[in-house]
This record gives structure tokens, C-alpha cells and sequence, in this order.
């Protein structure tokens, strides 16, 4: 739920949105503290959320969040389908506080516990800004992301992996991986 430009936490609805209710993750309007993207697994019903100060998970339908990454800018999140502990987050430059490691995609094989840079071939690091996912759902080891330039916003390209994220080419330019 935002306020103004910027997020004040996680708000949870149990009755289709008509009332809400804060959670264990609220943030005054003053911190500009966003959420870039939540999704839950299908399979296990574990929820993830995408923040500007890490991925926060829920195991209880959003009643309560944990904090399983820190230090970053993470703008997107994406389940593999039909795959109960495979999840692709993205992680971006922090123009304010300027967290520079891992950034990029990041996979969990642990059902969102715990994430590792994913793959090679991605652009460098230091240029990556906001970041989008998407994951195929008629070929699930086939993933895209598109990248900005952090500095200037630009596109740096959309990339592919057909291989889980082990390999990354250019979508437009380069062979498949």
C-alpha cells in the first residue's frame, strides 16, 4: 500500500479486498520504502515480496513476513511453474544508498530461503538498474529479463537463459544459450 510515491508496508485482505489490515512489515511514509513485486507459489502457497531494502517471505498467506535478503534493491520476483522451490529475483543499483554486489538475477532452490547470483552472460552488474522478469509457462527452463541502465535508464537489452538461468545471452543480438 503506498502513500504518495511511497510504500508504507504489506497490508493483507481476507475478505476479497473489501477491508485491510497491516502486517509485521510497515514503514512510515518518510523512509521511501517501496514494494516492486509480490507473488506466491501455487505449489506451497509461499508468498515473496520484492522490496527496495530486500525480499521479504510469508509461509502463512501474507499474516506474517520474514526479511530472507538485505542490503538491495530487489524489483521483481518470479516462481518457475510447476516447481515448488525454484524462484528468480531481481536485484538493482541503489542510486541513494549505492549496494553495488550481487546485482542482477538471483535464484533460490530452496523455496525462497536463500539466493544466488544466477548464471553467466548477464550484463555487468554496475549498470543494472530497475530489472523485469518472466518465465514461460509453455517452457519453464526458458526465462527473460530486461534491464535499465542505472545511471541513465535506458534499456541495456532483454536477455535469455534456456538452461534455469545458468546461461544468459542478448535475446536480439546474441545465439541462443
Amino acid at each position: 500500500l503506498g502513500l504518495g510515491p511511497f510504500g508504507a508496508g504489506i497490508f493483507r485482505s481476507t475478505d476479497a479486498g473489501a477491508t485491510w489490515s497491516p502486517t509485521n512489515v510497515s514503514f512510515a511514509a518518510a523512509t521511501a520504502h517501496g514494494f516492486g513485486a509480490m507473488e506466491d507459489n501455487p505449489i506451497t502457497g509461499v508468498v515473496l515480496a520484492a522490496a527496495s531494502d530486500g525480499v521479504y517471505r510469508s509461509t502463512n498467506a501474507g499474516d506474517t513476513w520474514v526479511k530472507v535478503q538485505t542490503a538491495g534493491n530487489y524489483f521483481d520476483v518470479k516462481w518457475k511453474p510447476g516447481d515448488a522451490n525454484r524462484v528468480y529475483v531481481t536485484k538493482g543499483r541503489d542510486p541513494f544508498f549505492n549496494f553495488q554486489s550481487n546485482i542482477g538475477v538471483r535464484v533460490s532452490t530452496d523455496g525462497g530461503l536463500t539466493f544466488a547470483p544466477s548464471g553467466t552472460g548477464q550484463p555487468a552488474g554496475a549498470t543494472i538498474g530497475k530489472a523485469r522478469l518472466a518465465v514461460t509457462a509453455a517452457d519453464p527452463s526458458r526465462d527473460y529479463v530486461h534491464s535499465s541502465d542505472a545511471q541513465t535508464s535506458p534499456s541495456i537489452g532483454v536477455y535469455r537463459s534456456t538452461d534455469d538461468g545458468a546461461t544468459w545471452a542478448d535475446a536480439v543480438l546474441g545465439p541462443e544459450p
